[in-house]
């Protein structure tokens, strides 16, 4: 069984190098480094109210994936106006074990994330 991940998305912004992915609704099989950036694209922001599921998949069943996120900045909680947040679920679908909910600006990067084995 191919591992993955999935990602519920208010808002995030991630580069690494390679093919760029926009984050969207969809399905992704990925074999090779790549850049995945918010909605906004590589230079824009992202926009109110966007709440986005994108599923992250290794091309083989014997390989995971692995993310290094070398930017990540999310808008923080404004008042009453609870923060963006970034949830990464180990699995092809949010009912799969949460390895973590990311918000923040500098400093809360989720760095380093990994699928479980297959």
């Amino acid at each position: 069984m191919k591992k993955y991940y999935v990602f519920l998305v208010v808002l995030f912004s991630i580069s690494s190098f390679s093919q760029d992915v926009i984050m969207q609704n969809g399905i992704f099989n990925r074999c090779e480094p790549n850049r995945v950036f918010d909605s906004g694209g590589e230079a824009g922001n992202y926009s109110s109210n966007e709440n986005i599921v994108t599923t992250i998949c290794a091309e083989d069943a014997d390989q995971f994936v692995i993310l290094e996120f070398t930017a990540f900045t999310t808008q923080i909680q404004v008042g009453t106006n609870p923060p963006d947040v970034l949830t990464i679920y180990d699995g092809p679908d949010t009912s799969a074990p949460v390895i973590g909910s990311y918000f923040g600006g500098s400093g809360f990067s989720p760095g380093t994330v990994q699928a479980s084995p297959a």
